[in-house]
């Protein structure tokens, strides 16, 4: 009961942007919960300890400790993989995958892109077992996920073409869950997808496509965070809009895209202030450089 109360309490303060005080109480929890599943292996504590060690590593990254969140991610890869460790089958598999995933995410943000690469063709494998030769459905956007990270890492690798293929198979999943099964809660990872296009796109010179993808993006977070309500994705549109405003800039639409950029920008800083997230703070100076290129 504790561990729970304590869990709610860290994933209310981590989405409201208190990504620290979220942290501390993590770290608090993981540190007991760790302790009871050395002294008596008991399948709620250490389902407790698999959900904490997530919650905590996400804190960690998204306040720019990728070390210490890809070393809990480890943790909790080698706890899963544990078949004494508690869980029922198809709970493991699910949460291995998740740890996978967030250890590549750790791994490629301190460059790593190899061993990000590996981390996915992990979570790939189980996914393949689960659905070709367990028969389990309704994984199609952990497939998505693990396609628009390959992507991130192929596109890193300088493997472009194969980045933009794999975004396309990430798009295509997403667009269906999204547009035709109705499940709205994943638009967010649709704009993320079409963001990493977008980056691919850029890199490739393809200056309109990537504008083009932009602008999805940025409507459907707008919807997101306008409609929904989520604040939470407040930084991610400016992300957006501020990759779109310099890809405006240097397809010509000088005025638009600087007014676009320097918005970006406000809301990129106060998100900073409000939360510390890492990532905005890279973004907020590479588009304040880029304003000044175009001065």
């Amino acid at each position: 009961m504790l561990a729970k109360a304590c869990l709610w309490k860290a994933e209310e303060l981590t989405r409201t942007g208190a990504f620290r005080a979220g942290l501390d109480v993590y770290s608090k929890a993981f540190v007991l919960l760790d302790r009871l599943s050395k002294e008596a292996v008991s399948g709620g504590v250490v389902d407790a300890l698999v959900e904490v060690g997530l919650g905590k590593g996400m804190a960690l990254a998204l306040l720019g400790e990728h070390a210490r969140a890809g070393a809990v991610y480890e943790y909790i890869i080698d706890v899963l993989k544990s078949p004494t460790k508690g869980r029922g089958y198809l709970d493991r598999k699910l949460k291995l995958i998740d740890a996978y995933i967030c250890r590549a995410g750790s791994a490629g943000t301190l460059g790593d892109h190899i061993e990000a690469g590996d981390c996915l063709d992990s979570a790939k494998a189980i996914l393949d077992q689960m659905v070709h030769d367990e028969g389990v459905q309704g994984l199609q956007h952990k497939y998505a996920t693990v396609y628009k990270n390959k992507a991130t890492a192929l596109r890193a690798l300088g493997d472009l073409h194969g980045a933009i293929e794999l975004n396309d198979k990430a798009i295509a999943i997403h667009e269906h869950l999204v547009n035709a099964k109705g499940q709205r809660e994943l638009t967010h990872e649709l704009a993320r997808t079409y963001i990493n296009t977008a980056s691919a796109l850029r890199d490739i010179g393809d200056n309109e496509g990537s504008v083009a993808f932009l602008g999805k993006a940025v409507r459907l977070l707008e919807c997101v965070v306008n409609e929904d309500g989520k604040i939470e994705c407040l930084g991610e549109l400016a992300i957006a809009k501020a990759f779109r405003g310099v890809g405006r800039i240097e397809l010509g639409d000088v005025v638009n895209g600087k007014n676009e950029t320097r918005d970006a920008v406000v809301c990129l800083d106060a998100e900073i202030r409000r939360t510390g997230k890492a990532n905005l703070r890279a973004v907020a100076e590479w588009a304040v450089a880029a304003l000044r290129r175009y001065q």
